[in-house]
C-alpha cells in the first residue's frame, strides 16, 4: 500500500539522518582518548616537549580536524528535528570551550574525560531518539526490535570507547591514577550489563 511505502520512506530518512551524528560521535570518542593521553603526557614531561609529546600533540591536532569535518557534515545533513540540531550545536559550543581549557591546562585529566563524555552523550541521546522514533514507526515487531537492538548497540559502543580511553590514559601514565581503577571497574560492569541486555 501507498501508506506503508510512505512510512518506510520516512523510516529510511530517519535512519540516514543519524549517520552523520554516529560518525561525529565516533570521532569525538577518538579525540577524547587522545586528549586524555595528551594531558597525562604533558603532566609527566612538564609540558609534553619531547618527541613522544610532540607526536601526541600532532595526532591530537589531526583528530580535532577530523571532528571539525564531522561537525560540518552534521550541519550539512542535520537530524530530522530542529531540537536535535540545537542540542548538537550546544554540545559543539561546549567542545570549543573544553579544547581551550585543555590547551590552557585548566582541567585535570579525569575532568576533561568526563566533559568529553558528556558531549558525546548528547550525540548518543540524539541517536537514541532517532532509534526510538524508528521503533515506533516500524511496520512490524521484528523491525521495531531491530531498532531497539541498534539503540543498545550505540550504548554498548560508547561504553567500549570509554574503556578504551581509560586504558589509553592509564597506559600513557603507566600507572593507575587516584580513582582510576574503580572507574575502570565500573565501566566494565556497565559493559557486562549492556551485553546481557542483547
Amino acid at each position: 500500500p501507498v501508506a506503508d511505502a510512505v512510512r518506510l520512506s520516512n523510516l529510511a530518512d530517519r535512519t540516514a539522518a543519524g549517520d552523520p551524528v554516529a560518525s561525529l560521535m565516533h570521532e569525538l570518542q577518538r579525540e577524547r582518548d587522545r586528549t586524555a593521553g595528551f594531558i597525562v603526557a604533558a603532566g609527566i614531561t612538564g609540558g609534553g616537549n619531547t618527541p613522544a609529546g610532540d607526536a601526541l600533540t600532532a595526532a591530537l591536532d589531526t583528530d580535532r580536524k577530523v571532528v571539525d569535518a564531522a561537525v560540518t557534515e552534521v550541519r550539512r545533513r542535520p537530524p530530522a528535528t530542529g531540537s536535535s540540531q540545537n542540542r548538537i550545536n550546544d554540545a559543539v559550543d561546549e567542545l570549543a570551550q573544553l579544547r581551550a581549557a585543555v590547551e590552557n591546562g585548566g582541567l585535570r585529566q579525569r575532568a576533561v574525560f568526563d566533559q568529553y563524555t558528556k558531549i558525546i552523550e548528547t550525540m548518543l541521546d540524539v541517536l537514541l531518539d532517532s532509534t526510538v522514533a524508528g521503533a515506533s514507526a516500524a511496520l512490524n515487531a521484528e523491525l521495531a526490535q531491530n531498532f531497539r537492538s541498534l539503540s543498545s548497540l550505540y550504548r554498548l559502543e560508547e561504553l567500549e570507547a570509554q574503556i578504551r580511553g581509560r586504558l589509553y590514559a592509564i597506559a600513557t601514565a603507566t600507572v593507575f591514577g587516584p580513582g582510576e581503577f574503580q572507574a575502570f571497574a565500573d565501566l566494565r560492569a556497565q559493559r557486562a550489563q549492556a551485553i546481557a541486555q542483547f
